[in-house]
């Protein structure tokens, strides 16, 4: 549960995972509901992309997130991302580094909540191309 796949405009693999499954609403502490995705996540990353550099990568929606103790939501969403990072850490998965995209690619403005995800990104190698 939460956790999908998918392929980016570039060709790049990604696992998503949504962020009502990771967060409470303008945090970025993950609930206890995110680690069995997480967990799924990682064991998809040892599996599939052993070696493979990782990119993290973190959206919002376009909600204001001042009252929540954020300065803007790239803040936010680099958070989240940084978040899903250090617990990915500690399930051995190793070359990653975060990305925040904040509320800059909205996948709906009629469903916000859809915005609100982290993206498990495997960048292309060359020999991928």
């Amino acid at each position: 549960r939460g956790l999908t796949r998918g392929i980016t405009d570039f060709g790049e693999d990604t696992l998503t995972v949504s962020s009502d499954v990771l967060f409470d609403l303008g945090k970025a502490t993950l609930k206890p509901a995110a680690k069995k995705a997480l967990d799924n996540a990682a064991a998809i990353i040892h599996k599939e992309y052993s070696g493979r550099q990782i990119r993290i990568e973190g959206y919002t929606d376009p909600t204001p997130v001042k009252k929540a103790g954020w300065d803007d939501n790239w803040d936010l969403g680099a958070a989240r991302a940084r978040a899903v990072m250090l617990y990915l850490q500690t399930k051995g998965v190793k070359n990653m580094y975060i990305a925040s995209f904040g509320a800059t690619k909205l996948k709906s403005t009629k469903n916000l909540a859809v915005n609100r995800r982290v993206e498990i990104v495997i960048p292309r190698v060359e020999k991928d191309r």
